[in-house]
């Protein structure tokens, strides 16, 4: 009994002093002690002691942002955009904080942009409405770019379209950070058209446009007929033949909206749907020249990402649209050529009074350079 509670009091000793021994920083200590019970046997206690701390506090974040944008949780836009938050996390060391708030979480994708002009939201991944400036409506030129190698140089810092629309936005309190493309459209039809890709053949068909100038005019240019039709009476009005065709969508929604009432599509290329990844002015502003460079890198990744990811996602369901029947019609570089030349040549000039000459002779002045260096 004795030597039994000789063990246990040189046990807790050796606890007790392995405990103290440990730094504050936390520690994995093996402590082995020989106990001699008798004059004849000895007993061997092993102690084993592990320390964890209390993990210290987080400190409070320099910088808590709301950022916003309008498709579902899981999306890619939704996906993208918690990678940006998580990317600026890291660089900044956890000194900038960032909510993504999804679908409509924060209201529709109108209601968001105003929202990162009035600074009540921080960031956003959203379109640009035109309503604040009649010169964004600069958009929906047709052909501003023709193909993802000329949009990635004319929407990346330096090129022309980024500094236009980067302009604009600042003028209204919006930091333009980097484009998302949703992807190039073209037209979908019942039967294919005589001599697609040549824009000086009438095609005698009747194809739905936005209730838009640019558009309008464009496709009247490329040899069909227009005719303005809401976008959710679109598909019964292919249905029952008032409509042969429908324009402003890409693979994929021709795919997903109307692959069972048409027999054709045509990648014309002729609009890219660009989003941008936008921020408050003010905000930026007060940011330091290093977090500044952390938050654009971060958007400026997803956006060269994007740009490869549209490509792709075209090339699926240009893909799923052949699988389903379809005719796919890809225009080949001349036929891109010619019919860009036509709308730049005699379409522009009329959308002049949208945009403004000077508008106008900047976005000529910017696609010059632009093809100079190819």
């Amino acid at each position: 009994m004795l030597i039994d509670r000789r063990w246990q009091f040189w046990a807790a000793l050796l606890l007790m002093v392995v405990l103290l021994s440990c730094p504050l920083a936390g520690c994995t200590r093996t402590t082995t002690t020989v106990i001699t019970a008798t004059e004849t046997t000895t007993t061997t206690i092993t102690t084993t002691v592990t320390y964890t701390p209390t993990p210290t506090p987080t400190r409070k974040p320099a910088h808590h942002w709301r950022w916003a944008q309008t498709y579902a949780k899981g999306s890619d836009h939704d996906l993208r955009s918690r990678a940006v938050a998580r990317k600026i996390l890291e660089e900044s060391n956890g000194r900038i904080v960032i909510d993504v708030f999804s679908g409509d979480e924060l209201g529709d994708w109108f209601t968001v942009y105003r929202g990162v002009m009035r600074g009540v939201i921080d960031m956003a991944l959203n379109p640009i409405p035109t309503e604040y400036d009649p010169r964004l409506r600069v958009k929906w030129m047709p052909y501003l770019v023709k193909d993802y190698e000329e949009a990635k140089r004319a929407y990346s810092p330096d090129g022309f379209l980024y500094r236009i629309f980067a302009r604009l936005l600042e003028q209204q309190g919006v930091k333009g950070l980097a484009v998302w493309a949703q992807g190039l459209t073209g037209v979908s039809l019942k039967v294919e058209p005589p001599s697609p890709g040549d824009p000086d053949v009438p095609k005698g068909l009747r194809v739905r446009v936005p209730l838009n100038k640019a558009f309008e005019l464009g496709w009247q240019r490329l040899g069909y007929d227009t005719i303005y039709v809401p976008l959710a009476e679109t598909y019964t009005a292919l249905y029952t033949g008032v409509l042969d065709g429908q324009t402003g969508s890409g693979p994929y929604q021709t795919y997903t909206r109307y692959r069972d009432v048409q027999g054709c599509y045509i990648q014309y290329n002729d609009y890219l749907d660009a989003w941008w990844f936008i921020m408050n002015l003010g905000l930026w502003h007060s940011l330091s020249r290093e977090d500044q460079r952390i938050v654009q890198d971060a958007c400026l990744e997803q956006s060269e990402l994007r740009f490869e990811r549209a490509a792709q996602e075209d090339a699926i369901y240009l893909d799923k649209l052949r699988a389903a029947g379809i005719k796919v019609i890809i225009l080949s570089e001349e036929e891109l050529e010619r019919c860009a030349a036509a709308i730049r040549q005699d379409v522009w000039p009329q959308l002049e009074e949208l945009i403004g000459k000077p508008l106008l002779n900047e976005l000529r002045a910017g696609l010059a350079a632009l093809e100079a260096t190819r």
